[in-house]
């Protein structure tokens, strides 16, 4: 599974977008273990012809889709809580 965070700072670096998710991916019920892994991460960069604005996006890729899934549903919960 392919996460995308959408409109990051520019100076995100792919380390930060792991760390990000991988809270997440982590279930503890009565022993911690963890439901996918991170395969790897990039940012990439797109330009409004138009505006010649830029905006920057992340990409997390994801060994399970079950995983993936959760990760959605739990980073989201987090960024509604702030």
């Amino acid at each position: 599974m392919i996460l995308i965070i959408k409109n990051i700072p520019s100076i995100t670096q792919e380390s930060e977008l792991g760390d990000f998710v991988a809270p997440a991916l982590r279930f503890c019920l009565l022993l911690p273990f963890k439901l996918g892994n991170i395969l790897k991460t990039d940012i990439f960069c797109l330009k409004n012809i138009k505006t010649n604005v830029l905006s920057f996006h992340g990409r997390i890729f994801i060994d399970d889709d079950k995983a993936g899934k959760l990760a959605i549903k739990k980073t989201a919960w987090q960024a509604f809580q702030k």
